[in-house]
């Protein structure tokens, strides 16, 4: 007896598990039916070839370009083939470049070319025959530490007389400067000086 009822029990809960999967396929089946009536026509609408369409595409897709924002700062780099060096600038952009993509900002270039564009930073690279204009010289003038620019030549120019004292210096440092101290890049002359002062 215990036997049967086990039977029909397993059966009812067969069939039950039976009826509930059809009832939920179909559920499903009527859910997924009008997006399939109306995914037909509009693929059968895009089969055909319509040269409008596709110009809206690209049009769409270019709305979406990298532009250069109000904010954003350029970063030039130029070596110098002569010296070895590389010259680091940075600076914001100018009015006339806002909301240029990268190939129209390209257009407007010398020389350069672009290595790396974004909506807020462009950095930018070219090559230069010569040496670079960051090459300096510190001397004694008239107890005074003078800063000199050399060009590609050696020339010394002139370029400011500090308010250092040499006679104040350390030793090495002062007799280095008397020698003539050579130094490469505005940076390091300027933590130099920072040092001495």
């Amino acid at each position: 007896m215990k036997r049967g009822l086990l039977a029909l029990t397993i059966i009812l809960i067969i069939i039950f598990g039976f009826l509930m999967g059809k009832y939920i396929y179909e559920t499903l089946s009527i859910d997924d039916s009008p997006n399939t009536e109306i995914y037909k026509p509009n693929k059968i609408a895009n089969e055909t070839p319509n040269k409008a369409n596709d110009e809206d595409e690209v049009k769409e897709a270019n709305s979406e370009e990298k532009k250069i924002s109000p904010n954003a700062k350029v970063i030039t780099n130029i070596y110098y083939d002569e010296c070895g060096h590389t010259v680091k600038t940075s600076k914001a952009i100018e009015n006339e470049y806002i909301n240029l993509t990268e190939e129209e900002f390209a257009e407007e270039l010398d020389n350069f070319e672009i290595q790396e564009f974004s909506n807020e930073e462009i950095t930018l690279y070219k090559e230069e025959e010569g040496i670079c204009n960051e090459h300096y010289i510190l001397k004694d003038m008239d107890g005074y530490v003078a800063i000199y620019n050399l060009d590609s030549e050696e020339k010394e120019v002139l370029e400011n007389v500090t308010e250092i004292g040499v006679q104040f210096l350390p030793l090495t440092d002062s007799e280095k400067i008397k020698g003539g101290l050579r130094i490469y890049g505005r940076e390091n002359l300027n933590r130099l000086l920072e040092d001495f002062e």
